[in-house]
């Protein structure tokens, strides 16, 4: 009977309400989505030609953004209340990703018209790694999003997670280049 108590305290003083976990949840998968795609980004500039200094503009750019983007949805929920803020703002995120059934790094390939078939070969394991559905379309996706959720859970900082996973995705893209080298 104490545990229930204390329990509803804890959400009671958290806020933590039925719909508000179900959002809160939601947040989450989408932002885990969005963090296994942005891994690539550098491996896509350098395969454009970029150098470290390109990434590093990329990086300080996603920052500035999200600093930002604190600016208007402090207002908005001002003027609207936090919860349709909060609902608003996650529409708007999830109306960004809504490709044709394509992950981010797909639509990336496609919008820049590259033709490179390891990038093809990556992004077949990109995307059944991202979209939980169809996990299991490609036998090494698992272990990419394995790899990509432990590396997040050591290194929850953005950029050391970035800077220590950057040799996986070198590697899973030399493998690419590889298995598409293969006769047969």
């Amino acid at each position: 009977m104490q545990r229930v108590q204390a329990r509803q305290r804890l959400a009671e003083f958290f806020g933590l309400k039925q719909n508000l976990v179900a959002l809160l949840a939601m947040v989450i998968l989408v932002g885990l989505g969005e963090k296994m795609a942005e891994r690539f980004l550098p491996l896509y500039l350098m395969a454009l030609g970029g150098g470290s200094f390109s990434i590093g503009v990329l990086n300080g750019v996603d920052n500035l953004l999200s600093a930002l983007y604190a600016f208007p949805g402090g207002y908005a929920s001002d003027k609207l209340g936090y919860k349709r803020t909060l609902f608003l703002f996650n529409v708007m995120a999830m109306a960004g990703y809504a490709k044709d059934g394509k992950c981010s790094f797909e639509a990336i390939i496609e919008r820049h018209g590259l033709t490179d078939p390891a990038l093809f070969r990556l992004a077949t394991i990109v995307h059944a790694a991202d979209i939980a559905t169809d996990l299991h379309t490609d036998e090494i996706a698992p272990g990419l999003k394995a790899i990509a959720v432990g590396y997040s859970l050591r290194f929850p900082d953005d950029t050391e997670n970035l800077r220590r996973q950057f040799a996986v995705h070198e590697a899973l893209y030399a493998w690419c280049r590889l298995h598409v080298a293969k006769p047969g």
